[in-house]
């Protein structure tokens, strides 16, 4: 399974630390390094849970988060008890219609979205599950339509906490 680029994870470590939320949702964990590092850093954690596809499920998983929804994101409805969303690599794996009708249907709800996608476009593809191919590219400009509250972008990915 491919994995975010290993410079990004700092910034978005120190990112969701420094929101400090209380409630995560973590959609297309993979290894569950987001959601272990949630465990770890933040004390007032009261719940982190994922949605994840079926064919993205891991054993990991079940060891990090509370509870996990098999689904495809795309057609997830729960997001209003969370304060912060981790959307890390994922909207580059849909269309950019979808990717921002998800991005909005989470604002919507009232919480936070991290938002992290490569700068660069990179062929992925598994012939395991399907949801783990690159579809599109996001440029930094296609944000610009929401309230980026945070800009925490590395060399190698555009991260940014996208608010109401």
């Amino acid at each position: 399974m491919p994995s975010s680029y290993l410079d990004s994870v700092p910034p978005i470590v120190h990112t969701i630390i420094g929101l400090a939320p209380r409630r995560v949702l973590d959609v297309g964990p993979g290894w569950s390094k987001y959601g272990l590092m949630c465990r770890e850093y933040l004390p007032g954690l009261r719940w982190i849970d994922a949605v994840e596809v079926p064919t993205g499920r891991k054993p990991i998983q079940d060891q990090v988060y509370d509870h996990i929804f098999e689904i495809d994101a795309r057609r997830f409805k729960g997001w209003k008890p969370y304060d912060l969303i981790l959307l890390i690599d994922v909207i580059e794996h849909m269309s950019k219609e979808d990717g921002h009708a998800l991005v909005r249907s989470m604002l919507a709800a009232g919480t936070s979205v991290l938002v992290s996608t490569p700068k660069v476009f990179v062929e992925q593809h598994d012939d395991h599950n399907p949801h783990e191919t690159h579809i599109c590219l996001w440029a930094w400009d296609e944000f610009y339509t929401y309230n980026v509250t945070v800009d925490a972008s590395t060399v190698d990915s555009i991260i940014y906490v996208l608010d109401n």
